[in-house]
């Protein structure tokens, strides 16, 4: 799941609409990067087991953000929500979720909470702020913690911290450490730009890219130079994907709207141009 943003999800019982919930009976393999869940009535993320099912499949959490769970943009709120950040679990059932390089920002309840999953988890480079209870929340299992920080502006209940955990992690204990000094102000995010990853240039020129310089290129608005193939052929400029508009071609330029490909939100498509040159 990638760059999705689920937010103000509600259901009649105020209990069970989260922003993700891969839970109860998903299988392996399921990955989120670079989402945000945001004011939806129950949790952000929910990775809930239970005993009728048994354990799910390892679910991985990375780059992602979840914000004010527990109360929708309108301000509404339901007494029943549990209104976490990241709940990881449920019922005692060990599953070594991953969750790294995510942040939890003043959810309703808890920023990550382990909710009685005694597995191995991997939580590392996090970031947990002003969360209402704790901003890390580990009462048992045998999970690893690495480089978390966790920050207050005022005072609030200590993390809890049962596993793996190292001086390299910040824990929130009545004091802010050093690092927090980087996380103040209010909370700003966006949907930016990405460099395509290879297998993107080579669908663009349809042929393996061969500069190394068009590797290691960022994308700025410019789309990197390219070879056509490893003989330095000539070919025609590629069409562009549905929806993205039309572009000018000739024998050495294109410009013209975005791929979606170069964007990490499918809102993002159009409206930005970029120039690519083929050169023998």
């Amino acid at each position: 799941m990638l760059s999705a943003e689920p937010h103000d999800n509600a259901d009649s019982d105020g209990e069970d609409a989260d922003g993700f919930a891969a839970k109860l009976t998903v299988g392996s393999g399921n990955i989120f990067r670079y989402a945000v869940s945001h004011n939806n009535i129950d949790d952000g993320w929910d990775l809930y087991t239970k005993t009728d099912t048994g354990p799910i499949g390892v679910v991985t959490i990375e780059d992602s953000l979840a914000y004010n769970n527990g109360t929708l943009s309108n301000g509404g709120q339901a007494g029943n929500g549990d209104r976490n950040g990241y709940k990881l679990g449920g019922e005692d059932i060990p599953v070594n979720h991953v969750v790294r390089r995510s942040i939890a920002y003043r959810n309703g309840k808890h920023g990550f909470t382990y909710n009685s999953n005694p597995g191995t988890m991997t939580v590392s480079n996090n970031v947990s702020i002003d969360n209402a209870e704790r901003n890390f929340n580990f009462d048992g299992g045998s999970s690893v913690f690495r480089n978390n920080i966790s920050c207050r502006s005022g005072s609030s209940t200590n993390d809890r911290i049962i596993g793996d955990a190292d001086s390299s992690n910040q824990f929130w204990s009545g004091s802010n450490g050093s690092r927090c000094s980087s996380y103040t102000g209010a909370l700003g995010w966006s949907f930016a730009l990405r460099r395509p990853p290879r297998r993107d240039l080579r669908r663009q020129s349809g042929n393996a890219v061969t500069d190394p310089a068009a590797r290691a290129s960022p994308l700025a608005g410019t789309f990197p130079t390219w070879r056509t193939d490893s003989a330095g052929a000539a070919a025609s400029m590629p069409s562009p994907p549905s929806g993205c508009g039309a572009w000018s071609s000739s024998a050495s330029t294109a410009t013209g709207t975005a791929p979606w490909h170069c964007a990490r939100s499918c809102s993002r498509r159009t409206g930005l141009t970029w120039t690519g040159t083929r050169r023998r």
